[in-house]
Protein backbone atom coordinates (compact mmCIF):
# COMPACT_ATOMS: atom_id res chain seq x y z
CA UNK A 1 0.00 0.00 0.00
CA UNK A 2 1.46 3.25 -1.09
CA UNK A 3 -1.02 5.72 0.45
CA UNK A 4 0.05 7.89 2.85
CA UNK A 5 -0.82 7.33 6.63
CA UNK A 6 -0.60 8.53 10.14
CA UNK A 7 1.97 6.84 12.39
CA UNK A 8 0.93 4.93 15.12
CA UNK A 9 1.66 3.70 18.19
CA UNK A 10 0.52 -0.05 19.62
CA UNK A 11 0.13 -2.36 22.32
CA UNK A 12 2.14 -4.76 22.85
CA UNK A 13 -0.47 -7.21 21.92
CA UNK A 14 -1.24 -5.34 18.71
CA UNK A 15 -5.11 -5.43 19.74
CA UNK A 16 -5.10 -1.15 19.76
CA UNK A 17 -3.49 0.85 17.67
CA UNK A 18 -4.17 5.07 17.94
CA UNK A 19 -2.63 7.74 15.98
CA UNK A 20 -3.25 11.78 15.96
CA UNK A 21 -5.30 13.07 12.64
CA UNK A 22 -3.92 16.44 11.78
CA UNK A 23 -6.06 19.05 9.73
CA UNK A 24 -7.99 22.08 9.90
CA UNK A 25 -10.00 21.11 13.01
CA UNK A 26 -6.89 20.25 14.81
CA UNK A 27 -5.10 17.38 16.44
CA UNK A 28 -7.81 14.77 17.18
CA UNK A 29 -6.54 11.33 18.50
CA UNK A 30 -7.46 8.03 16.48
CA UNK A 31 -8.34 4.84 18.16
CA UNK A 32 -8.29 1.52 16.50
CA UNK A 33 -9.53 -1.16 18.24
CA UNK A 34 -9.58 -5.31 17.57
CA UNK A 35 -12.21 -7.02 20.08
CA UNK A 36 -12.06 -10.71 20.00
CA UNK A 37 -15.69 -12.15 19.20
CA UNK A 38 -15.00 -16.27 19.06
CA UNK A 39 -13.19 -18.45 17.72
CA UNK A 40 -10.81 -16.99 15.22
CA UNK A 41 -13.21 -13.79 14.29
CA UNK A 42 -12.65 -10.27 15.66
CA UNK A 43 -14.42 -6.81 15.85
CA UNK A 44 -12.39 -3.85 14.38
CA UNK A 45 -13.92 -0.83 16.29
CA UNK A 46 -12.48 3.18 15.09
CA UNK A 47 -13.11 5.98 15.79
CA UNK A 48 -11.71 8.91 17.76
CA UNK A 49 -10.96 9.04 21.19
CA UNK A 50 -13.25 10.04 23.79
CA UNK A 51 -11.48 12.03 26.61
CA UNK A 52 -9.31 10.70 29.28
CA UNK A 53 -11.20 7.36 29.38
CA UNK A 54 -10.04 6.05 26.22
CA UNK A 55 -12.78 4.54 24.85
CA UNK A 56 -13.82 5.15 21.06
CA UNK A 57 -16.67 7.65 20.19
CA UNK A 58 -17.73 5.98 16.57
CA UNK A 59 -20.56 8.17 15.91
CA UNK A 60 -19.18 11.51 15.41
CA UNK A 61 -17.78 12.74 12.25
CA UNK A 62 -14.80 15.32 12.97
CA UNK A 63 -14.39 15.64 9.34
CA UNK A 64 -10.40 16.42 9.64
CA UNK A 65 -10.08 16.79 5.56
CA UNK A 66 -7.81 13.66 5.57
CA UNK A 67 -10.22 10.67 5.17
CA UNK A 68 -7.83 8.84 2.76
CA UNK A 69 -4.97 9.43 5.23
CA UNK A 70 -6.80 8.15 7.98
CA UNK A 71 -8.69 4.85 5.93
CA UNK A 72 -5.30 3.91 4.79
CA UNK A 73 -3.93 4.08 8.30
CA UNK A 74 -6.89 2.42 9.57
CA UNK A 75 -6.29 -0.34 6.91
CA UNK A 76 -2.55 -0.60 7.86
CA UNK A 77 -3.15 -1.40 11.37
CA UNK A 78 -5.07 -4.74 9.34
CA UNK A 79 -1.93 -5.74 8.06
CA UNK A 80 -0.27 -5.41 11.44
CA UNK A 81 -2.71 -7.44 13.36
CA UNK A 82 -2.47 -9.99 10.92
CA UNK A 83 0.73 -10.76 10.64
CA UNK A 84 1.11 -10.97 14.69
CA UNK A 85 -1.67 -13.13 14.65
CA UNK A 86 -0.47 -15.54 12.28
CA UNK A 87 2.97 -15.26 13.87
CA UNK A 88 1.43 -16.62 17.44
Amino acid sequence: MNLEKYDTIVTEDVLSFSFISVGPKGHIQKLVIYQHVEGPLYNLAFGDRNGELGTINDLIISDNKDTEKVLATVASTIFDFLQFTLER
